[in-house]
């Protein structure tokens, strides 16, 4: 009841097909599971606290032994005897942390309403939805997991009232990216560069040196904010070039399925456009 059931179904049948056969591999751990399919929508102990260690991420079952503690997102779908439609994803218990954000918009009497839990660093970890129409809950399950800087500012747009239920907010243009199947390739690239990324070292540093501190997630969400600054502005120029460099070349990449977002052309495009248009013209 607690995971999402491909994860243990894996698990499973892995342990299953062991126990017949020696000599299959030992079933992988969920750590090893996350690392391999690079889920987008699955969190891991080691985001939070220390890597994951197997002796100690565990549950003890009656008989003794011990059962894995999985991460990826749970997803339940269902129609309800009234004829409202319901969908749920969250993240497992055992890895919430901090006081959660919730943020709500309509009314059981409006007939749709709908609840998005952020934890205090802005990664959503609960998403329910109650509507009139299907839900398409797997689609929607990956938005879980994600952090709300890829969700169009989902917090901000709350706050300021525009946001009239969570359902057509996710299902608008501008979500069409964070659902494409390629876009978890888009944030590992995004990532490493990153990771490389001297101001973004610099950033990091200056975080771990105030988790070391002892300061709370309130603190080290204000210094985050006051290092990036509003949309960016405070990083350094390279940084935010190579990142738009990289956005652009994968919204090129797939413009034939994203048609509905614009992309700046290059100089050299522009200027054969340029000359395109003039010998038309004359």
């Amino acid at each position: 009841e607690k995971y999402d059931t491909w994860e243990v179904g894996r698990y499973l049948g892995e342990c299953v097909l062991k126990s017949l056969d020696g000599a299959q591999a030992e079933p992988s751990t969920p750590h090893q599971i996350q690392s391999s399919t690079q889920q987008l929508g699955t969190f891991t102990k080691d985001m939070f606290d220390d890597p994951v260690d197997p002796s100690v991420n565990t549950v003890s079952l009656k008989g003794g032994g011990a059962l894995p503690e999985w991460h990826s997102v749970k997803t339940a779908a269902l129609r309800l005897p009234c004829g409202l439609y319901y969908a749920r994803s969250c993240v497992p218990g055992h890895i919430m942390r901090g006081v959660p954000y919730k943020l709500c918009t309509g009314s059981a009497e409006s007939g749709q309403w709908s609840c998005l839990t952020m934890d205090p660093h802005g990664r959503v970890t609960d998403l329910v939805i109650v509507g009139k129409q299907p839900i398409p809950a797997r689609k929607i399950s990956r938005v879980v997991g994600m952090q709300d800087a890829f969700l169009n500012s989902a917090k901000q747009a709350h706050e300021r009232g525009l946001v009239d239920d969570w359902f057509s907010f996710f299902q608008a243009e501008w979500a069409n990216v964070i659902f494409h199947d390629r876009f978890p390739e888009l944030l590992e690239s995004l990532q490493k560069i990153v990771g490389s990324d001297n101001n973004s070292i610099e950033i990091s540093e200056t975080l771990l040196t105030a988790m070391d501190e002892g300061d709370d997630d309130a603190s080290i969400n204000e210094l985050l904010s006051d290092a990036i600054g509003p949309g960016g502005t405070r990083l350094n120029k390279i940084t935010v070039k190579t990142i738009e460099t990289n956005i652009t070349k994968f919204l090129r990449q797939n413009k034939a399925l994203l048609p509905m977002y614009l992309i700046p052309s290059s100089k050299k495009r522009q200027e054969k456009e340029q000359q395109s248009d003039r010998k038309k013209s004359s």
